[in-house]
């Protein structure tokens, strides 16, 4: 996966993805951060996976659904 980069001397800036590299991890990242555009929420199908997970990590992974998503807002 590589960004496209103008940088010299102090400046830097990355752009977009080129089209170098892997196509299908290029195209899992796109859809991914496609998902991050809507807000987090528990479903009947989520809830229902999620009755056997950890509850320590829940906090965790609830926190890191909402940083995507306003990442992705802002």
């Amino acid at each position: 996966m590589v960004s496209s980069e103008h940088s010299s001397g102090e400046r830097i800036r990355r752009g977009a993805i080129t089209k170098t590299g892997n196509a299908h991890l290029r195209r899992i990242l796109v859809e991914a951060a496609w998902a991050y555009r809507h807000r987090p929420y528990l479903g009947g199908e989520l809830r229902r996976r999620q009755k056997n997970a950890k509850r320590e990590s829940e906090g965790d992974l609830w926190k890191a659904q909402h940083r995507l998503h306003s990442r992705y807002a802002s």
